[in-house]
């Protein structure tokens, strides 16, 4: 889902995460993202430790430039790659395989 911050001038773009955490596993998955998100330059994801819910966000300001449907293809395209990129990581991890075998096997 997209989110226009209009005050700040922000455009954000969020993927879901088709799967939730439970509650035994989110501190490994959270590992994981930690390790996935180290190093990554347009986005990161999120992992919400109360309900287990996972996403993955990119933005970007447009206070110094209009935002074109250019843009917000990139954002997109971007945001719902690296989900999937990432995805068999999160399941493995809620499977139980460690969180710095599954960031090796992405």
């Amino acid at each position: 889902y997209a989110q226009a911050l209009e005050s700040q001038q922000q455009f954000i773009f969020y993927c879901l995460c088709p799967i939730k955490i439970p509650k035994s596993k989110r501190r490994a998955v959270g590992e994981f993202l930690s390790r996935a998100n180290y190093g990554m330059i347009i986005g990161n994801f999120e992992l919400n430790f109360d309900d287990g819910e996972i996403r993955y966000k990119t933005s970007t300001n447009v206070k110094n430039h209009s935002l074109d449907s250019d843009t917000i293809k990139q954002l997109v395209y971007t945001n719902v790659k690296m989900m999937d990129e990432y995805l068999p990581g999160i399941i493995a991890v809620k499977s139980g395989v460690s969180p710095a075998d599954a960031i090796s096997d992405v």
